[in-house]
């Protein structure tokens, strides 16, 4: 069972994907000759759906839908509804930025609160999931953090809307979204490696450094079957 709920989801995925790619196929085709914020909100929203992807499946990996036994049957449930939520919320960022296609000074409010709404989502499926199979290593307070700092960027650039339409344009959308993206990136890194004990590693205060991909193991092989 928990294998086919898997499958449905990951359609849902594929089906984001898609729609980005068609909704997006000028930008996507040439995007030296779009503007910049929508090839921005495009890098940061697609970065957020494939980053979701790998840690969920590999969350599942471990802590698979529980359907089937009768303690956890709800809660499993309710985990697979969010789940599914959170995906229509990549695919309502990808709406939402769609207006930059055309004017790349145009409102993103949206498009900002959608962020944080993502992070709430996380933080309920973090907790169905301890619900059915205990404590994990994951902080849930990283998560809030996150959220909250969402929460004060669209929070200023409403305000900043309102008050001073007039110095929200182009460049501030552009900067906005950066720090949006880079915010995902720093976010994505720490839930890559918490829980991760290697004290070997050369570290980023409580975080281990990234590691380049392995060539050296091809290369023998290579070597070996010359």
């Amino acid at each position: 069972m928990s294998k086919h709920l898997v499958q449905m989801i990951d359609i849902f995925f594929a089906l984001v994907l898609g729609q980005g790619i068609v909704r997006y196929a000028n930008v996507l085709a040439s995007p030296f000759n779009s503007n910049l914020t929508v090839c921005i909100a495009l890098l940061a929203i697609y970065y957020t759906v494939v980053r979701s992807f790998v840690a969920w499946h590999f969350a599942l990996e471990y802590r698979h839908y529980k359907i089937s036994t009768v303690e956890t049957r709800t809660t499993e449930l309710w985990r697979v509804y969010v789940d599914g939520l959170i995906v229509v919320m990549y695919a309502y960022l990808l709406l939402a930025a769609e207006p930059l296609k055309s004017h790349s000074s145009a409102d993103i409010r949206r498009l900002l609160w959608g962020f944080p709404v993502l992070f709430v989502l996380y933080c309920i499926w973090g907790l169905l999931l301890r619900a059915s199979w205990g404590k994990d290593e994951f902080d849930l307070g990283i998560l809030g953090a996150f959220c909250a700092i969402y929460v004060i960027i669209a929070a200023g650039y409403t305000v900043a809307l309102w008050g001073k339409p007039s110095i929200v344009g182009e460049h501030a959308n552009a900067i906005v979204l950066t720090i949006v993206f880079a915010l995902m990136i720093l976010y994505r890194y720490i839930n890559f490696w918490q829980g991760y004990d290697d004290r070997q590693r050369a570290r980023w205060h409580c975080f281990p450094r990234p590691r380049r991909p392995h060539f050296r193991a091809l290369a023998s092989r290579s070597e070996d079957g010359s």
